[in-house]
């Protein structure tokens, strides 16, 4: 491949993520993957020109934060909750995982079936604590508390048919 076709292809990439909005990163990873393999990471894509990823995912309504210079941040997709870390060019997907609360014997919550939220952590215990969209926390407890999995590709837009076939936590 010629360095002309290199810095084509480039652009080219950089292009289809400020058209084609990734919000997930397996989606995202299809478009940098289209590109070149991944390394080391989930997925890979190399900085050192005057645009960039960052520049191409602030444009498709990514938000982020830079931890180190312009080659180590973080991205995260306001819809999706879909989570990237970008390190010298290593992607690696921080994507939270998403449930679906069916039951719960907690008779002070206000929340119902069909509740979604981000785990936050799994303490010693094995109680799952849970930040719910409606921005309430509420542990579900194994044993006593059911919920669902959500599938990481449709998590917040919970598209039909596609987490119903997930496990039930019945833990």
């Amino acid at each position: 491949m010629s360095i002309y076709d290199y810095w084509r292809m480039y652009d080219a990439t950089l292009k289809r993520v400020r058209d084609e909005k990734p919000d997930t990163f397996e989606a995202l990873k299809a478009i940098l993957d289209g590109f070149t393999p991944p390394s080391s990471g989930d997925a890979f894509f190399p900085g050192g020109a005057d645009d960039d990823l960052a520049d191409a995912l602030s444009d498709a309504g990514w938000t982020l934060h830079f931890t180190e210079g312009s080659y180590v941040y973080t991205a995260t997709h306001p819809a999706t909750h879909a989570k990237m870390q970008h390190v010298e060019g290593d992607i690696y997907n921080q994507t939270p995982d998403r449930v679906r609360l069916t039951h719960t014997t907690d008779v002070h919550t206000t929340l119902a079936p069909g509740a979604t939220g981000t785990v936050e952590f799994t303490d010693d215990a094995g109680t799952v604590h849970v930040r719910w969209d409606d921005g309430s926390r509420l542990g579900l407890i194994p044993g006593e508390d059911t919920w669902i999995a959500l599938c990481t590709r449709c998590c917040a837009r919970l598209v039909p048919g596609c987490c119903d076939t997930t496990e039930e936590a019945a833990r």
